[in-house]
């Protein structure tokens, strides 16, 4: 019981936080101070009185979001009644609704997890009275929802569709893929970040699209065979070599570290690939050096 109230209360807490809402913070903010240690203090009792709690000012938040939710939402869907000529901003209009969806799916999800929290209170009392003997058949636990982003999704793609030479296309892309990737569909998300590198190299997007891309052959899938493996990372090489071309991107040092142990790994079958990985593995730290007095001191892990 108290392993499903903890996720109650963990979801409770995260709610609360990401809403957003003023005078919640100092609540929410408890939550990353609550450890098993802390719960175990309270009773099953008070524990669900907590619950109770969190759920009445959740229910109270829910309501306050979705009345703001509603009138955007119906502020934006008005504009897709209208032709491109009528509202020359459609494409900014949809990615807004887009935007709208995101959070509906959160919130979905969250009614969605109480519910299955519910449910799963239910499964471990009919399995206690099933290792009792007190029922015949053993029951199932529920089946733990996910999140579903379709929604935003069918908006990216009228962007796409309807604005093909909008400046937003690539953010359109960009936002599929990780949705996707977001609900655990890789091959989507996979396909849509081809789809920047393909089409749009010099996107802002690009170097993440390169990253994700990569990182899809960088780690070897079960069953692989050797030389499929350093075939995977051949091509995992090349996508890492591409996102050095943006030396301001965030995933500029992480490129080159993966670039030294995709070099690491391939030299098991060929020693002279030990020459590229310490190049790049230097390069990183050579990097790390070299920036090291424009970043705030404390934040460093490695220490030369």
């Amino acid at each position: 019981m108290k392993r499903t109230l903890r996720f109650t209360l963990f979801i409770g807490f995260a709610f609360l936080f990401s809403s957003g809402l003023s005078g919640i913070h100092s609540l929410a903010a408890q939550e990353i101070q609550f450890s098993d240690s802390t719960l175990d203090a309270f009773s099953v009792e008070e524990l669900v009185k907590i619950r109770q709690l969190l759920a009445k000012q959740r229910r109270k938040l829910l309501q306050r979001e979705e009345q703001s939710r509603a009138k955007g939402l119906d502020l934006s869907k008005d504009f897709l009644d209208k032709t491109k000529a009528e509202n020359s901003n459609q494409d900014k209009i949809l990615l807004r609704v887009a935007e709208y969806y995101i959070e509906e799916s959160k919130i979905e999800l969250n009614r969605k997890m109480e519910a299955y929290d519910k449910q799963y209170d239910q499964f471990e009392k009919l399995l206690k009275a099933y290792e009792k003997g007190k029922i015949k058949t053993e029951p199932n636990p529920p089946e733990q929802p996910r999140i579903d982003y379709s929604k935003p999704i069918s908006i990216y793609d009228l962007i796409i569709k309807n604005f093909p030479e909008s400046d937003l296309v690539d953010d359109a892309y960009y936002s599929k893929a990780f949705l996707y990737e977001r609900m655990g569909k890789k091959e989507q998300a996979r396909k849509n970040f081809q789809i920047i590198i393909d089409r749009y190299p010099e996107s802002r997007y690009a170097p993440e699209a390169y990253i994700k891309t990569a990182e899809s052959f960088f780690y070897p899938d079960s069953g692989d065979t050797k030389e499929t493996t350093i075939l995977k990372l051949k091509k995992a090489i090349q996508l890492y070599k591409n996102v050095l071309q943006f030396k301001d991107s965030p995933r500029y040092q992480e490129a080159m570290y993966k670039l030294g142990w995709s070099y690491y790994r391939l030299a098991g079958e060929d020693p002279d690939y030990y020459t590229d990985a310490i190049i790049n593995f230097m390069g990183v730290i050579e990097d790390i050096e070299k920036n090291k007095n424009l970043t705030p001191p404390g934040i460093w892990c490695v220490t030369m």
